[in-house]
């Protein structure tokens, strides 16, 4: 694995790489038209029929193959939404074993059949044998020097258009070194994403195309193709007029799949912008076929920290530790477990599996309201392999910025209330009490809105965990109240540190630069602290950069995650500071101050 960094100013959020197929893969990141007959109400993912059988198909090794083959499984994965087809594909793409381990959770909830292993040119053969595919879409590669997801001036978008048009058409994708050989296989070109603008496409099939989720992906990455063919969803790169129109013309709160060019806060903030919320997906395969597992809907609840466990006596000053990046669903059904059976016994597995969870107290985001629909699997194996003193927090509702939501729309507060409204039923169904959100500036009015609405529309609410863009930390752990319209109040407490590698800032650094700032604070909370003239915290929480690798003291390989806030802890006297979990954290805090 390597480290890709996105950077805002002298600020980044890194994403891991991992090896998948030959293809150097970015772990990053609503309703569709909804198939009738579903058994529950859905949050904000697509919907995904299950079929009672199923195919694997190895990943090829070239591109050309690449596209073809995640175009035949969204086709097979629309035909199954539409009742016209009776099998699902699944892509065995050589990626951590925990994915081999959510297909066989799939298959066995849904009683699913293999019906085979082909190729990608077997499977065509098949599909196109039994009338599922029609033809096929040349499209053009998108030949900029500059990597995938680099910021460029020139877009070659035939890639997009080509899935567009493959879904209306039951076309598959045709890349130039393929076409003389699905000629010979006897198929014939549907539709020519060169002979029509991206503005006529939309308008030319506006009934068509799906007004319920829209895709932003590269044109050189074929990933995340087989969702978006099987939702018929619109897919567009780039910060240029198409895409802001698209986004303009999608009903508020529909989500968005997969990662734009470039800057992260200028993606995110203009999905954000216009009442959407992006789902982190623009390197996944198998969508499709784990979103089957979700259709109706049942999962097992995340379970709660019990309060009576609670010491209130103990009053030395509490401190918690959440991991960042729990809004990726890559990440979340991916590189967070161990990368296969033998590494969950070595502390090189940084995340979930590493085997010093579950030692100490300590927080993760995850993105729980998207895996109950999109990979119940994953939550259930959340829910069974959850230590005590560990606490997940939902983050967000995909990946949005609560101070740049719906603002240019005249209804934003309407459209705040109703994704709260649809946050809270998730967090329900999951068992979720906490919230993490990221906002560009957490004290901004817009983010103060947006939390109020957040704390009168969800309950039960424990509090929520606040951080901005850059840094985390950027509050200093101020917490603010809000009244939860049921005469309580639910507090939003902002990041106290950042535990990030190279940010040379106040309270910032790696774990045991942290542990000596956690000191400090503890040996004054509740006074004044001369230089901010503010009151230093008792109840204060480290947002743990996920991608951070730290260098050991004792020259072992470097830490990350758990490892490193394994380091953190074990260098706090534990008589002077008490480290908790975030629920643990906000009972304390709301105790404090005399609420339950």
């Amino acid at each position: 694995m390597i480290m890709c960094e996105r950077r805002v100013g002298t600020f980044q959020r890194g994403r891991l790489l991992p090896m998948m197929g030959g293809v150097l893969l970015l772990a990053l990141a609503g309703c569709v038209s909804q198939p009738e007959g579903g058994a529950r109400e859905s949050g904000w993912w697509p919907r995904q029929r299950p079929a009672p059988a199923y195919v694997e198909v190895p990943w090829p090794a070239s591109a050309a193959e690449q596209f073809l083959l995640v175009s035949l499984s969204g086709l097979a994965a629309q035909g199954v939404n539409d009742g016209r087809h009776q099998e699902l594909v699944w892509i065995q793409h050589g990626g951590p074993v925990c994915t081999e381990r959510w297909k066989d959770a799939a298959v066995k909830q849904l009683g699913m059949q293999c019906s085979g292993r082909l190729d990608v040119w077997q499977l065509l053969e098949r599909y196109h044998r039994n009338g599922l595919v029609k033809g096929y879409v040349p499209f053009q590669p998108d030949t900029a020097v500059e990597g995938v997801f680099a910021e460029r001036e020139t877009i070659n978008p035939s890639a997009n258009l080509a899935t567009v048009l493959a879904s209306l058409h039951q076309g598959v994708l045709a890349h130039p070194a393929l076409i003389e050989r699905l000629k010979q296989s006897g198929l014939k070109p549907v539709a020519d994403p060169g002979a029509v603008s991206a503005e006529a496409l939309r308008a030319q099939n506006a009934r068509a195309i799906s007004r319920h989720i829209m895709g932003i992906q590269d044109p050189k990455v074929p990933h995340l193709r087989d969702l978006l063919i099987a939702q018929r969803a619109w897919v567009g790169f780039g910060r240029g007029g198409d895409v802001e129109a698209a986004l303009r013309d999608l009903p508020a709160l529909a989500p968005v799949a997969g990662w734009n060019l470039g800057d992260e806060l200028k993606h995110t903030a203009l999905v954000s912008q216009w009442g959407h919320m992006n789902l982190a997906t623009n390197w996944k395969l198998n969508l499709p076929f784990l979103m089957a597992a979700g259709f109706e809907g049942k999962t097992r609840k995340v379970p709660a920290l019990d309060p009576k466990t609670i010491d209130y006596a103990d009053a030395r000053p509490a401190v918690s530790f959440l991991l960042s990046d729990g809004d990726n669903v890559a990440f979340l059904t991916d590189v967070f477990w161990a990368a296969s059976d033998s590494e969950r016994d070595r502390v090189a597995c940084p995340f979930w599996d590493n085997p010093r969870h579950g030692q100490f107290p300590m927080g993760f985001t995850a993105c729980l309201g998207d895996l109950v629909d999109v990979a119940p699997m994953v939550l259930d194996h959340l829910a069974q392999t959850k230590p005590p003193r560990t606490s997940l927090v939902q983050f967000g509702a995909g990946y949005f910025y609560p101070d740049h939501f719906a603002r240019n729309l005249p209804d934003r507060e309407q459209i705040l209330r109703r994704q709260a409204r649809m946050l809270a039923r998730q967090m329900r169904r999951t068992g979720a009490t906490m919230l993490c959100f990221l906002a560009e500036k957490s004290d901004s009015p817009e983010t103060q809105q947006a939390l109020r609405i957040y704390a009168e529309e969800i309950h039960p609410l424990l509090g929520m965990m606040v951080m901005d863009y850059a840094p985390y930390h950027r509050m200093d752990g101020a917490c603010y109240w809000f009244d939860d319209g049921r005469g309580g109040k639910v507090p939003a407490l902002t990041a106290r540190y950042s535990m990030w590698a190279d940010l040379k800032l106040w309270r910032t650094g790696d774990p045991w630069q942290i542990a000596k700032e956690i000191a400090a604070d503890a040996a004054s909370a509740g006074k004044t602290d001369p230089v901010s003239k503010q009151v230093v915290p008792a109840f204060s929480w480290v947002a743990v950069h996920a991608w951070s690798r730290f260098p050991s003291p004792q020259g072992k390989a470097g830490l990350m995650g758990v490892s490193a806030v394994s380091a953190c802890v074990e260098s706090l006297d534990a008589k002077q500071v008490n480290v908790v979990s975030p629920e643990e954290l906000f009972y304390r805090l709301r105790h404090a101050h005399g609420l339950k």
